[in-house]
């Protein structure tokens, strides 16, 4: 790698040791580019696929995320706390989150008959029609924006990055959270 010009080019995402050595300002740009292509593909991808499952369904993709996982919990709940860790945002966005999707009547709320401190999420019946519906539009979109442009090796190799990123992550006991887009069988 001759010149940070040709960092702005889609592949560069593996560090190259040698280039730390020889130059680390450059190394550092490489890691700022291929970092900023990261967040530049996942807003791309947020936003167009977001746009379809609202267009399509009526349905904003943070509701889709909510019922989604909630389909893979166990009885398709999870305390709200559980919605709040494994969701990107504040406990209190999730309180007004399904707040908005129970007045859908796609989720309903319920106390923990052992422990008055939670409180469950469930998925209703309607919640998973809306849930089987958006989940079409969204795997089309998602073959159509993201995995119809990469090929087989290359999508294989990204999603050993990501499950590596997670496995570290999930490596400190205080922070395992659940992953519930890995195992969707």
């Amino acid at each position: 790698m001759e010149n940070v010009s040709d960092l702005d080019t889609p592949g560069s995402l593996k560090l190259d040791s040698d280039l730390v050595t020889r130059d680390p300002e450059l190394a550092n740009e490489q890691l700022l580019t291929d970092f900023g292509l990261f967040v530049d593909v996942m807003g791309f991808l947020t936003r167009v696929l977001n746009s379809e499952l609202e267009n399509e369904c009526n349905l904003p993709l943070t509701w889709f995320e909510i019922l989604l996982r909630l389909s893979k919990s166990p009885d398709r709940r999870a305390s709200m706390g559980t919605m709040a860790e494994t969701v990107a945002l504040t406990t209190g966005g999730v309180t007004r989150l399904i707040d908005r999707i129970e007045e859908a009547e796609l989720v309903k709320r319920s106390m923990c008959p052992s422990d008055r401190r939670v409180v469950w999420v469930s998925l209703t019946d309607r919640g998973l029609e809306k849930l089987n519906e958006a989940t079409k539009v969204h795997l089309r979109g998602i073959t159509e924006h993201f995995t119809g442009n990469l090929d087989i090796d290359t999508l294989e190799n990204l999603r050993n990055a990501m499950a590596k990123i997670l496995e570290r992550k999930l490596a400190c006991p205080d922070e395992k959270r659940l992953i519930l887009y890995t195992n969707t069988t």
